[in-house]
């Protein structure tokens, strides 16, 4: 009874709490890997059941935290907390002015990203927020590394191994998409853990394990197939070598034993999985679905552009154009800005309604195009769907968080702040999804409550 009276009356003790909340987390991230995996298994309709059983099971729990934090005066209101209720309250705001409330606030049957995820997403930002034990982030970080583990192990199977023996689908042909449905979304997920992986290796105490999983997640990024990430994870691996070779050239041996490695890995997945799936099984592999096609044409536009123009002009549509490299984005940007955001610039047209908006007007028009139902951009998709007021709030909040960030001493803060600087420079490529968007809120989470103790050390000093 004394327990259940505890228990009601939120006075557990706060390291019980702590640890409770840890492994929330590690729950919660791991049922988000079963839906995509019942599903490719079974060839059945699973997802949203599980989803929507996840939350119901997740909601309560997590809330408790909250409130048990908020009670005991352990959860303090600093400016992001502030922000992001704001950023809250704004999208809530939207879905009561969307075409669709109920999908507004459920999420549609295809991205399941409504307005119940954001508060799931809001409440594992609060409590991550919390959690101030190094070891208990280090602790986190190796279970994630597992998570990333296993579901590179399920892309190895969607890429190298025939539809008829352990998937029942082979959804994306020779692109690896994981546990998260999607070789987009895994691209995402695998590019967050290469980068925390690589930083680790590079300048913080590491084991085998380590070094394993960032080698081994890699590979999973190049099975993917999608490009933005894959750039992204290139883009900030220069500038780390850069930043090597000026500041810590102690370490650039380190760096380039890092590039041989990546390198070799991307020539041999790369390869290998073009020729398994197109001379042994005989799959068509299409035009721009692997990094090579991409690069390979970006490659080509630059140099025309810039070398050979005069070339260009005379067999100008045999070239690659930016548009189709990006698989058409910039006509989606451009249409979703001129055909949505313009015409609900405040409030957006809800939460995940973006598609059926999309649909009722290229419907309308009797256009014959492809279904989009996504901007396939982080901040151009938030401003179409919940306006330029929560926009404006979820930046001043990333602001707020780089900065608190770059000021801290702590060398886990910077580790977890180089990833989330990966997730945030993809964004411009892809979406937030709901098998991926937890592991940022959370990370962010952490990075801001060890910067908070990193301050209160500094000023006792």
């Amino acid at each position: 009874m004394t327990l259940i009276n505890n228990i009601m009356k939120f006075e557990l003790n706060k390291e019980k709490i702590d640890i409770f909340n840890i492994r929330l987390i590690f729950i919660y991230l791991g049922m988000l890997m079963l839906p995509r995996l019942f599903s490719d298994l079974l060839n059945k309709c699973l997802v949203s059941i599980f989803l929507y059983s996840i939350y119901a099971i997740m909601f309560v729990p997590l809330l408790y935290v909250v409130i048990y934090n908020i009670k005991n005066k352990y959860q303090k209101y600093t400016l992001d907390i502030l922000l992001l209720t704001i950023y809250v309250v704004f999208c809530f705001i939207s879905v009561i002015f969307s075409n669709n409330p109920y999908y507004s606030f459920l999420g549609t049957i295809i991205r399941h990203d409504g307005f119940i995820s954001l508060i799931i997403y809001y409440f594992l930002y609060i409590n991550a927020r919390n959690i101030k034990n190094e070891k208990h982030v280090e602790t986190i970080m190796n279970v994630l590394f597992i998570y990333a583990i296993i579901s590179t192990i399920f892309a190895l199977i969607n890429v190298y191994i025939p539809a008829t023996s352990i998937l029942y689908l082979k959804a994306f042909k020779n692109m690896g998409y994981g546990l998260q449905g999607n070789p987009n979304f895994y691209a995402t997920y695998t590019l967050l853990f290469t980068l925390i992986g690589l930083y680790k290796c590079l300048f913080q105490e590491h084991t085998k394990f380590h070094v394993f999983a960032t080698i081994f997640i890699f590979v999973g990024l190049i099975l993917s197939n999608s490009t933005g990430p894959f750039l992204t994870f290139a883009f900030l691996f220069l500038i780390l070598m850069v930043y090597i070779i000026i500041k810590r050239k102690y370490l650039f041996s380190k760096i380039v034993i890092w590039s041989f490695i990546f390198l070799f890995l991307f020539i041999t997945i790369e390869c290998s999985s073009i020729c398994i799936n197109k001379y042994l099984y005989h799959i068509e592999i299409e035009d721009r679905t692997t990094l090579l096609d991409d690069i390979s044409d970006a490659s080509k536009l630059i140099f025309n552009k810039f070398v050979n123009n005069n070339i260009t002009n005379q067999i100008n549509n045999t070239n690659p154009n930016l548009d189709e490299i990006t698989s058409n984005r910039i006509t989606i940007w451009k249409d979703t800005y001129n055909e949505v955001i313009k015409k609900h610039v405040w409030f957006g047209v809800g939460i995940d309604n973006l598609s059926m908006y999309k649909l009722i007007y290229k419907n309308g028009e009797k256009v014959n195009m492809v279904y989009i139902d996504k901007a396939h951009n982080i901040y151009i998709n938030m401003i179409a769907e919940t306006g330029i007021i929560s926009f404006l709030v979820y930046i001043a909040w990333m602001i707020y968080y780089h900065v608190k960030a770059i000021k801290s001493k702590k060398s886990i803060v910077y580790l977890l702040l180089f990833a989330i600087i990966g997730y945030n420079i993809q964004g411009f490529f892809n979406i937030n999804v709901i098998y991926v968007v937890p592991y940022y809120y959370i990370l962010v989470g952490m990075m801001l409550g060890l910067s908070e103790v990193d301050q209160i050390e500094t000023r006792k000093h």
